[in-house]
């Protein structure tokens, strides 16, 4: 195990080590090198590196790799701003692997019972890297290849996630529904984020699905809808079959892909409707 000092002294390390990793939280690789026969040639582990940089034109949130879900779950901002990412956080897993369990290292694992990247597509994150070849960003809709695999380039570190401040007139929520336990994967997920009028009518906003589907992404044709200017009455409907016609649903151990086809339009239909209430409740309405 070795312990880079910089970002950019990490991913030299990956590079010149095809089959190294790097080590966050650890919530993920450690099950996996157990299971595994054959354990990586090197770890990276980044807990050395006290200093990551922030570029000067992220603007809303910003989330480096130190960050932790214990450490966002307190953080005043998203609590008050960010309902979505503050729901999907509480619902994480067990406190007890909280603390260690790194904001961008979930990202980086994407595996499919990751609960956190579905409320970050619906707040328009935008997700920061740095690699041998150079620096980059890709829209958190666009992260994920397939479960386990990113769209990154080899060896890429992920360096920083920032999330937009949303607009006044914008709420948002997350909910799931389990089919066993409360730390057990969701059988369906869903996030939204929702521009209303005064009158009540939808002006915008984005929504976004996970578990029905291989990797969490983003509704689109929900964006369009939104657009609209309807009133919720008759959005809630119409964005029920949106979310069902996006998702590409399999049979597993927890649920038939036709009982989560059901449900995410049962979760859609409920956030969508929870989102509003919440909007009209804070004075969002009149």
């Amino acid at each position: 195990m070795v312990y880079p000092s910089t970002a950019q002294e990490a991913v030299e390390m990956r590079d010149a080590y095809p089959s190294s990793c790097y080590l966050s939280g650890g919530t993920h690789l450690i099950p996996q090198w157990r299971a595994s026969q054959r354990p990586p040639d090197l770890v990276i582990n980044l807990k050395r590196i006290q200093h990551w940089v922030r570029p000067e034109e992220v603007d809303g949130l910003w989330i480096d790799p130190a960050t932790t879900v214990a450490d966002l779950r307190v953080c005043q901002p998203v609590g008050s701003q960010l309902a979505a990412l503050h729901m999907a956080l509480t619902e994480f897993g067990s406190p007890l692997i909280e603390p260690l369990a790194t904001i961008t290292g979930n990202l980086a694992a994407a595996r499919p019972e990751g609960t956190l990247a579905v409320s970050m597509i619906a707040l328009g994150a935008t997700i920061f890297y740095d690699s041998v070849t150079g620096s980059g960003v890709v829209a958190a809709d666009d992260l994920f290849e397939k479960p386990g695999q990113t769209t990154l380039p080899h060896g890429a570190l992920i360096t920083g996630v920032q999330i937009p401040h949303p607009v006044s007139s914008a709420h948002s929520g997350h909910l799931a529904i389990r089919a066993g336990l409360a730390t057990s994967t969701p059988v369906v997920a869903a996030s939204a984020v929702i521009e209303f009028s005064a009158d009540g009518r939808v002006l915008g906003g984005r929504l976004s699905v996970a578990h029905a589907t291989p990797t969490p992404r983003e509704v689109r044709t929900a964006r369009e809808i939104m657009q609209l200017g309807l009133p919720v009455s008759e959005v809630v409907d119409v964005l029920g079959d949106a979310a069902v016609a996006a998702i590409e649903p399999d049979d597993d151990w927890w649920a038939s892909a036709r009982y989560r086809q059901r449900m995410t339009r049962v979760v859609t239909e409920r956030l969508i409707r929870s989102v509003a209430a919440k909007a009209d409740t804070s004075g969002g309405l009149t």
